[in-house]
């Protein structure tokens, strides 16, 4: 299963690169369902990268860190602070 999964993840890049090279011609960027498909796929991606970015920065470094959660009140400030952080990010975008 390793050589498997390692030979999909190299082959990844070079089949969406033939997929993109076949549709090129076809594309239009300012149609409605290329805009619509376009936004679609950024609001994915966007929602992977914060939802990794929270995960590893609150489980590693704030929840299993004896340091911080000593108090209780604290952990409620800092998380606070976190998700004030990534809506700012959020309207920056």
């Amino acid at each position: 299963m390793p050589w498997v999964l390692c030979a999909m993840y190299g082959l990844t890049t070079h089949i969406s690169i033939a997929i993109g090279l076949g549709l090129r011609y076809s594309y239009e960027p300012k149609s409605k369902s290329s805009l619509i498909v376009q936004g679609c796929l950024n609001a994915v991606s966007a929602g992977f990268l914060i939802c990794s970015g929270l995960v590893e920065l609150l489980a590693k470094d704030f929840l299993f860190d004896p340091n911080w959660t000593k108090s209780r009140g604290l952990l409620l400030w800092i998380v606070l602070y976190i998700l004030l952080g990534a809506g700012i990010m959020v309207l920056i975008e």
